[in-house]
């Protein structure tokens, strides 16, 4: 059953993002779009953009199963483009997967986590992000195995979502540390287990980072260079307010915040909180390292962050409203 799921979602995955096969190229959508592309097809080191070539984990993958399928499997398909679309639909389907796990134990109702993983996928930021060619997915699962191993207490595994978001995205490193933190706080963890979980993820994530883009350019790159090219300039608290203003963001939140905001209390507090602070920390960084007309870009982490927790909890207050119809017919 639970391969089957997975499969399931996978397919559903797939079929969303499939006019990036056949309608259009993603390529010319997204400037970020085309770099990936280029790292699936010539290599990490193929982009030229300093900041993305530690960006490994989705190009890579993307690159495996290119050199398996090959052109001639694929028909009028390009090769790239399917390979990216594979690799990020068996990502969402990994998210999609844990919604139900997560959803099913918290709420005692797996019809409702079912409900909470379809309106995950029917969201915007799914098909036009996450589907598109973006490596952001790779980042929106580490967050979302992250909150698992939480929930279960395994934290023996944290090393592992440590080093696979890293390399991923650098951006998951302070997501998770916030995350982590605020979660082990909120369940008041002994302050020495919280401690050594922060620094071993804040290290591993860091190190990995820094390790990926050694072995990619040859030289090193080390905390303060992560640092120094984030800032895009004054004006910080501007961009910070504009930053709800912005169409994508719309687009993401503007139904299922409101249908959320009624069923939140229905899951752990540590959940919550962790998903406070960490989406906190992201319209920071977004405002601190994006310019004006890039701020549209928070929707993604955002919905990384917030998107798990956020579609499950508008599929409690969907599901209690129809019972409610049901109990007066």
């Amino acid at each position: 059953m639970p391969l089957l799921l997975w499969i399931v979602f996978f397919l559903i995955s797939a079929g969303l993002g499939y006019p990036t096969l056949s309608r259009y190229d993603a390529r010319q959508w997204n400037p970020d779009v085309a770099e990936y592309f280029k790292m699936v097809t010539g290599g990490p080191s193929a982009t030229t953009i300093a900041g993305y070539q530690h960006r490994i984990l989705v190009p890579l993958l993307a690159r495996l199963v290119c050199k398996v399928v090959g052109r001639h499997l694929l028909g009028s398909w390009d090769p790239t483009s399917f390979s990216v679309l594979f690799v990020c639909s068996a990502f969402v389907a990994c998210v999609a997967y844990l919604i139900v796990t997560l959803g099913a134990e918290i709420l005692g109702n797996y019809t409702v986590a079912l409900l909470g993983a379809t309106l995950y996928l029917l969201n915007y930021s799914v098909a036009n992000e996450m589907l598109s060619g973006l490596i952001d997915v790779g980042e929106a699962c580490a967050l979302m195995g992250l909150t698992y191993l939480l929930y279960r207490r395994r934290l023996y595994l944290l090393p592992l979502v440590a080093i696979l978001g890293s390399l991923a995205k650098e951006t998951f490193v302070p997501f998770a540390v916030v995350f982590l933190l605020t979660w082990m706080v909120a369940e008041h963890r002994p302050p020495l287990h919280t401690a050594t979980a922060v620094a071993v993820t804040s290290c591993l994530g860091v190190g990995t980072i820094m390790l990926a883009h050694f072995l990619v350019t040859g030289t090193a790159l080390w905390h303060s260079g992560i640092s120094a090219g984030l800032s895009a300039g004054s004006g910080y608290l501007s961009r910070f307010l504009l930053t709800f203003s912005v169409r994508g963001v719309w687009y993401t939140f503007v139904w299922l915040v409101p249908l959320a905001i009624w069923k939140l209390r229905a899951f752990p507090r540590a959940w919550l909180c962790s998903t406070v602070t960490a989406s906190l920390v992201a319209l920071i960084l977004n405002a601190y390292h994006n310019r004006s007309e890039d701020l549209v870009a928070v929707a993604r982490p955002l919905f990384s962050i917030a998107g798990p927790l956020l579609s499950l909890s508008a599929a409690a207050f969907v599901a209690s409203n129809a019972h409610r119809e049901r109990l007066r017919t």
